[in-house]
């Protein structure tokens, strides 16, 4: 994550990896995700001191996406 922007006034936050860039290289080399968890905070969860924190302004964009790959053929 990056804050700020070229000709934006404020701070924003921005998104900015694929999928492709975070998972390519173990699904490349025969890795399968079996397990993906995303979880985002409630619409009332409460904002902290920091005005780009993680509150509820961003109930629908998970903070942290946990992936489990596992090389294709093992349990």
């Amino acid at each position: 994550m990056r804050w700020g922007a070229w000709r934006r006034e404020g701070l924003h936050s921005s998104f900015h990896r694929s999928l492709e860039t975070l998972l390519g290289v173990g699904l490349r080399a025969g890795f399968v995700i079996d397990g993906l968890e995303e979880r985002a905070f409630p619409p009332d969860h409460p904002a902290g001191k920091n005005p780009l924190s993680w509150g509820g302004a961003f109930s629908e964009i998970p903070p942290v996406m946990v992936v489990r790959m596992r090389l294709a053929g093992r349990v």
